[in-house]
């Protein structure tokens, strides 16, 4: 596991992309559903240096996670099960490339950019992950 330091303020994410296999891993500041962009700094950022600029439709999702990992704590197509008390309404999404994802939002819309969905199981490496809408090909209410 690689040990990184964010600056304050900052937030871990993995974006993945809609490209098959293609991720950023690093940190955000600021990060808006309302933008179409948004800016990861790689974990080996230095001050003054640039950050990497991402348009959020060539995303499927970010995941906003504790720790760096190359566990794959992200992307489960199976054993999505819910534990402890939910907030938000159970959903699964299905991305148009055949992946399925289960969790909770409070916020769906499919008129927006995209939307937060809590994950399944609160003691996993993920703390939220938002959804991009036009990566989405169906969604579930469970």
């Amino acid at each position: 596991m690689t040990v990184v330091t964010t600056p304050v303020g900052a937030v871990k994410v993995v974006a993945v992309f809609l490209e098959r296999g293609r991720k950023e891993w690093g940190t955000v500041q600021g990060f808006s559903p309302r933008r179409d962009t948004c800016t990861i700094f790689p974990p080996d950022h230095q001050p003054g240096q640039p950050g990497i600029d991402i348009k959020l439709n060539e995303l499927k999702a970010i995941f906003f996670v504790k720790e760096f990992s190359n566990e794959k704590v992200h992307e489960h197509t199976h054993n999505d099960e819910f534990v402890g008390p939910t907030h938000g309404r159970k959903m699964e999404v299905t991305f148009i490339d055949g992946k399925t994802l289960r969790g909770t939002t409070e916020g769906y819309s499919p008129n927006r950019i995209g939307f937060f969905m809590n994950p399944p199981d609160p003691g996993g490496n993920n703390h939220r992950i938002f959804i991009v809408n036009s990566s989405v090909g169906s969604v579930r209410w469970l």
